[in-house]
């Protein structure tokens, strides 16, 4: 990550901010819009009572839906939720957010019990080195959970494959193994 140019470094920034209306709106397209079955689906997925939870590209204006303790029974109980999100916020979250970069997180190593990738995998620079960050953040039996969907060619023009949910424990080093949804029977 360290070594990366400054001018690819220059490009995302000025990627994530031109991008800051959409993630600011109230889009349809959001994670934040509860009334989206995937968004219900993933915060189903997950079992996060009573955890300390990261949030890696949480957004930094509204607290996502699928860990919003008033909108999902299920994770009604987190015990502690922290966002990171490069894009800094127009005002205060209503949530503990941390502006800053997922191949840098600053956190001491084992804090987390859980960490969610929701949909922000793509928006890193260095994939191998966030989930190297991700892993030693995670206390010895935590999970990452992973929501992601993947484009069917090679131009990225083609249509989205089925969303995949994946739960990661900790020492499973790959998502190779690890309880997943995907496929026409639990598409989201």
């Amino acid at each position: 990550f360290s070594e990366l140019p400054v001018e690819l470094l220059a490009a995302w920034y000025l990627t994530q901010e031109s991008s800051r209306p959409l993630y600011t709106a109230n889009d349809p397209s959001s994670c934040s819009d509860p009334d989206r079955d995937d968004v219900q689906e993933f915060a189903r997925f997950m079992s996060l009572a009573g955890k300390a939870v990261l949030d890696i590209g949480s957004g930094s204006f509204i607290t996502p839906v699928y860990a919003n303790a008033g909108n999902s029974d299920h994770n009604s109980r987190i015990a502690h939720y922290v966002g990171i999100d490069p894009i800094p916020p127009n005002d205060d979250p209503p949530f503990s957010l941390i502006v800053g970069l997922a191949e840098r997180l600053p956190f001491k190593n084992g804090v987390f019990d859980a960490a969610l990738i929701a949909t922000s995998l793509d928006h890193v620079l260095d994939v191998a080195t966030t989930l190297s960050e991700i892993r030693r953040v995670l206390r010895p039996a935590g999970e990452c959970y992973f929501w992601g969907m993947f484009v069917d060619n090679e131009q990225s023009l083609g249509p989205m494959g089925a969303p995949v949910l994946a739960r990661i424990p900790h020492g499973a080093g790959s998502i190779a193994g690890a309880r997943q949804n995907s496929g026409p029977q639990s598409t989201i």
